[in-house]
């Protein structure tokens, strides 16, 4: 960005305009930045809105508009990152593989240019109850430009650009982890029982390809997968292969609770999910560990937005859970809601040999385990789930490399399935949660529910 001056006739200086304001009470901050502007430019349409759902770094950044920094005697506070670091996370932290210096303005007087018409963007940020609170103001002509504007913003950040938008601690944020993890995810490394994975990858392809045939039948064009299993058996594993395989935008939840002490508390955040999801469509709609998403205080409302008293179109929900005893029956039971469910078993020994055969023939020679060996490791993994066989190969080719030359596999990797067998039997299991008691709404709800 560059400096630049006001482009504003008769705009009055803002000299000290940050001193004056970051230094009051916290209540009165963004008030009194309103009468500054208000009254340093006259006629001019100001719009105030908050950072949620409004990423104007990234909006400038993809190229959409031209910013410069307004050189009038504003000191302006930017903060200079790495692309890559994530600079709310812990030392060292990294989003992606890119490269290249992000500026991000903190306090900053803005000059930009949209479709032919000039802003001037006044940014604002201060800690407040240990969260950062972040505040725009948008000046313009007149109204009509600086909504189109504001509209332009919001709905560009709102919508998944090469990256996944994920719902955690009530607010969207863009996951470029998740998209590179998505991405690279091969649904051919996928091992389930024949006709398993086929079935579900062509459920969802089916899906998006027919809407026309849903609503010449008049059937709602909206879908509900669940995943069910005992965890490492490849539920993540398929999700992620059919977001990658789907090729539609994918909106990931991971909570529904809010940060803060002033939130605004988990019935708005699944209003907020689905709102999205259904401006978002057609699109898939993953929801992680269900079971841990839906409780007695949200449950009510979140049945109400996946029942779709708002239209739910071209929704494709995919939700997964590894103890679906904890889930209420209105959900796990009734087919209008999750159409489908999937269930992910430990494998049977020849999927144990199909997942060990397929992992032998990726590695060098001297590291394949023979025809013999693969038999006698099936046997000796006997309730092994996919993660444990996963490690198993993983501790086989270390101990292998630190063994030395001339060491065999098969009999490195079997003395490794021994010794996790031994480890996962001595492991203590964990007793089911029994489910969330409802409350007396709760329970009336339900009924409801059941007539209808």
């Amino acid at each position: 960005m560059q400096n630049a001056p006001s482009t504003f006739p008769g705009a009055r200086p803002v000299d000290g305009l940050f001193q004056s304001i970051l230094s009051l009470p916290f209540h009165a901050i963004a008030y009194h930045a309103g009468l500054r502007l208000r009254d340093g430019f006259p006629g001019k349409y100001i719009l105030q809105c908050s950072a949620c759902s409004f990423d104007l770094d990234g909006f400038v950044e993809a190229g959409h508009a031209l910013c410069r920094y307004r050189e009038d005697g504003v000191f302006n506070e930017v903060l200079t990152t790495w692309k890559g670091c994530n600079e709310n996370g812990p030392m060292g932290a990294c989003w992606t593989q890119e490269t290249g210096i992000r500026r991000r303005a903190l306090n900053a007087f803005l000059t930009l240019e949209w479709q032919g018409t000039t802003f001037e963007v006044l940014c604002l940020s201060w800690r407040e109850l240990m969260r950062e609170q972040r505040l725009f103001f948008i000046l313009g002509p007149d109204r009509g430009p600086v909504d189109a504007f504001f509209e332009a913003v919001t709905r560009w950040t709102s919508t998944p650009h090469g990256e996944v938008l994920v719902f955690e601690q009530g607010n969207w944020r863009k996951d470029p982890n998740l998209f590179e993890s998505i991405r690279a995810t091969i649904a051919d490394d996928l091992v389930l029982p024949p006709g398993f994975k086929e079935q579900i990858f062509e459920d969802v392809a089916q899906f998006f390809a027919r809407r026309e045939i849903y609503v010449r039948h008049g059937v709602p064009w909206k879908r509900g997968l669940l995943f069910l299993g005992p965890p490492g058996n490849g539920k993540t594993h398929a999700v992620k292969a059919i977001c990658h395989v789907a090729g539609k935008p994918v909106l990931y939840v991971r909570s529904l609770e809010s940060a803060g002490m002033f939130s605004s508390g988990e019935h708005a955040n699944v209003s907020q999910v689905f709102d999205l999801a259904r401006r978002t469509a057609p699109c898939l709609l993953v929801l992680e560990d269900l079971d841990s998403l839906i409780k007695p205080n949200n449950r009510s409302v979140f049945l109400n937005e996946l029942d779709g008293f708002a239209q739910n179109t071209g929704l494709c929900v995919v939700a997964t859970t590894n103890y679906p005893e904890r889930l209420d029956p209105s959900i796990l039971d009734r087919p209008s809601r999750f159409d489908r469910k999937y269930t992910f078993d430990l494998p049977t020994q020849a999927g144990r040999r199909a997942y060990l055969e397929r992992w032998s023939s990726q590695q060098s020679r001297e590291l394949q385990i023979s025809q013999p060996g693969i038999e006698a490791i099936t046997a000796a993994t006997e309730e092994f789930s996919y993660a444990y066989l996963k490690e198993l190969c993983l501790a086989t080719a270390m101990a292998w490399i630190n063994a030395g030359p001339g060491t065999s596999p098969d009999t490195i990797a079997l003395a490794q399935a021994h010794a996790l067998q031994a480890q996962r039997r001595s492991a203590p299991t964990e007793a089911p949660a029994p489910p969330p008691q409802p409350t007396d709404a709760e329970n009336l709800m339900a009924i409801l529910d059941r007539m209808t």
